[in-house]
């Protein structure tokens, strides 16, 4: 008996999965755990650096600022360039939605967050690779976190261990370009949005013009005919 050329599907799409676990999706030597672990403990140790203005009863509730600088740092190390394309990720990306806890800001609150609290962002990158080393998560090849030491990958399409040491030597600077990026990203994007709606509403404008340009027509038709219809009565 012939075996299938192809290999078959892993699950059926109206599956209901019953053991899945976000946890067990993302392998204990991930760096984003680093990520993760990271922001937690500088956030958790400097609570007066991530000060916000309490939130009103009324209205829905904010993000924590762990939730943005996460999303932020996960951003910064896989070149994501823009808000849109961060809460595209955290709708889509197990590593994000991981991170996040489920969590998916929209992309105003991304940018909101960037523009308004930029110090905080600062603080954390200065403090970053600081605690790696002074904590002892960063060794030669590997970081440990928790006892797990997170090995260097040698897939291109993952952020490395060897890819984030590098990365980290130039943090503060880098950073600083990567928000300079994403807010010349997300005017551009802001830019194309808004000349979509004005040509979406050119296109209503218009089809509203050929309507009423049609009523006008059928209107003036029904004149003449009663005009015309008068004058027949009267000879």
């Amino acid at each position: 008996m012939a075996r299938d050329r192809f290999k078959k599907p892993v699950i059926e799409r109206d599956e209901i999965i019953k053991d899945f676990s976000f946890e067990g999706a993302v392998a204990a030597d991930n760096p984003v755990r680093v990520i993760d672990l990271v922001v937690d403990k500088i956030v958790d140790a400097n609570p007066e650096a991530f000060l916000t203005k309490k939130d009103s009863v009324f209205g829905s509730t904010s993000y924590h600022p762990k939730v943005l600088l996460k999303l932020y740092l996960y951003g910064y190390y896989n070149r994501i360039q823009s808000s849109r394309r961060l809460e595209k990720e955290s709708q889509r990306n197990i590593e994000v939605i991981w991170l996040l806890k489920g969590q998916r800001p929209d992309h105003w609150t991304i940018n909101r967050y960037r523009l308004k609290h930029k110090d905080q962002i600062a603080f954390l990158t200065k403090e970053f690779r600081g605690f790696l080393f002074k904590e002892g998560f960063i060794e030669i090849k590997t970081v440990t976190v928790d006892g797990t030491k997170v090995k260097a990958n040698q897939r291109r399409d993952v952020l490395t261990i060897g890819k984030l040491d590098k990365k980290l030597l130039s943090l503060d600077r880098k950073m600083d370009e990567y928000l300079g990026m994403l807010n010349s990203r997300d005017e551009i994007e802001d830019l194309e949005e808004e000349v979509m709606k004005k040509e979406e509403e050119k296109e209503n404008l218009q089809k509203k013009a050929s309507i009423l340009s049609e009523e006008v027509s059928s209107i003036e038709r029904d004149i003449r005919r009663i005009i015309e219809k008068k004058r027949t009565s009267r000879q």
